[in-house]
């Protein structure tokens, strides 16, 4: 605020109009930074570290190695807004760097994104998604499934329901090569006797994605449900019965391969 000082008609500041000071640590160097107390400090540090991912070029860089071991701090940072920036920064180091320097990540990675990223906010809950099947892209899909399935019987439904259907997505994108069906069965049918009523209908999504792929095949694991379940899943089947899946995306050593061939059939 600014007064005139009647005897000499000059302008003085007062004191209180200055700026806000910055809160400490917001100059620190971008490694300092992502482990501020402040949230919105690790927000910002989280963005900018997004940014960096996205505009290296060389995938093997240092910045890669550096950040790893900050991967999981960021999935399960306290203050959601700072979670959901932390978590789409894992979705760019996914998309950027070395498939070697992402896959060893995803053992430690994988728990956190289900359990806190999933269960988060929308914003969330896509990145985490993303981030998952990125790293199935890279070659982690034992792992990924793996930690999946472990979670169809956590406790809690907010847990349970999108591990399932991140199954199904996961199917779905890279087939029964990558994401294999048999892994996901036994402990799927288990889906059918959670009592919340969301988890039982993602269960029939899931099984019926299972049997685009296995048609058939399927109905021998399904001798233990009961028979009204059986019949709700066979209408599902039916719906799907002609069906002919191709996977959705391809994996990552893949890709360079795929491409070539497309390039010498359009030369052709």
């Amino acid at each position: 605020m600014c007064i005139r000082d009647r005897s000499t008609g000059s302008l003085e500041i007062m004191e209180g109009d200055a700026a806000p000071a910055a809160p400490p640590g917001a100059d620190a160097p971008l490694s300092e930074r992502v482990l501020n107390k402040n949230w919105k400090i690790r927000k910002e540090a989280y963005e900018e570290l997004s940014r960096a991912f996205e505009g290296e070029l060389d995938n093997s860089a240092d910045i890669f190695r550096e950040y790893a071991p900050l991967l999981k701090k960021m999935i399960a940072d306290t203050n959601a807004a700072a979670q959901e920036a932390g978590i789409e920064a894992v979705v760019k180091f996914l998309e950027t760097s070395e498939m070697s320097i992402s896959r060893g990540e995803a053992e430690g990675c994988a728990a956190l994104l289900i359990e806190k990223g999933l269960s988060g906010r929308p914003k969330a809950k896509a990145a985490a998604q993303t981030a998952l099947l990125l790293f199935i892209e890279v070659e982690a899909g034992d792992a990924i499934t793996a930690e999946l399935v472990n979670k169809f019987s956590h406790k809690l439904a907010k847990v349970v329901l999108p591990a399932a259907e991140t199954a199904k997505l996961a199917l779905r994108a890279f087939g029964p090569g990558v994401v294999k069906p048999k892994t996901l069965l036994k402990p799927a049918l288990g889906l059918f006797d959670n009592k919340d009523a969301k988890v039982r209908g993602e269960a029939q999504h899931l099984f019926q994605e299972v049997f685009r792929w296995m048609k058939d095949a399927l109905r021998s694991s399904l001798s233990d449900l009961k028979p009204a379940t059986v019949k709700e899943l066979e209408a599902a089947f039916a719906e799907v019965a002609n069906d002919t899946p191709r996977p959705e995306r391809l994996l990552r050593s893949k890709m360079a391969t795929a491409e070539e061939a497309g390039c010498a059939g359009e030369v052709g």
